[in-house]
């Protein structure tokens, strides 16, 4: 004979008891199901819609590009470039002010500088860091519009570089 030990199917763990679980009967048990089920789907709607604001800037065609060339050139739009300062040192854009992301995270960026009349159109290498960018200047009254192209694509679109 085997004596019950503490993880035996004859003792209940954790002070509940052993076998399958029963579904609540009763008057209030279809309204709590369907309760729970609501927050659950609430759950999953939270998440995808974090998930799509956390995205990074979607991929914009050459041509889209070279219609936000000729806004910037144009003067009606700003160009920030939310690189590094070392790579904004080794080569950027000619109408381009560099911002680094990380100033902007921690509210040290010169934010008087850009427009709240104009688009900000965002770059950095690839495009994680100006969605991130944008993200922290929309609330702020900035119409923020990251670009996922690094300074490469942008001057294969009509960007000039810096001399």
């Amino acid at each position: 004979m085997i004596a019950a030990g503490p993880l035996s199917p004859s003792r209940p763990i954790f002070g509940y008891p052993s076998g399958p679980m029963k579904r609540p009967t009763g008057p209030l048990s279809s309204v709590v199901c369907t309760v729970a089920s609501i927050a659950a789907v609430g759950v999953v709607v939270v998440v995808l819609l974090a998930s799509v604001a956390a995205a990074p800037a979607l991929a914009q065609s050459p041509a889209v590009l070279a219609g936000v060339a000729k806004e910037v050139n144009e003067g009606k739009a700003v160009l920030v470039d939310v690189r590094s300062d070392r790579e904004w040192a080794s080569g950027h854009l000619a109408k381009a002010m560099s911002m680094p992301v990380d100033q902007i995270a921690a509210g040290k960026a010169d934010l008087t500088r850009l427009p709240k009349d104009r688009p900000v159109y965002i770059h950095c290498s690839v495009g994680a860091r100006s969605a991130y960018a944008a993200r922290a200047l929309r609330p702020k009254g900035y119409d923020a519009r990251p670009l996922d192209a690094g300074p490469v694509q942008l001057v294969a679109a009509g960007f000039s570089p810096a001399k």
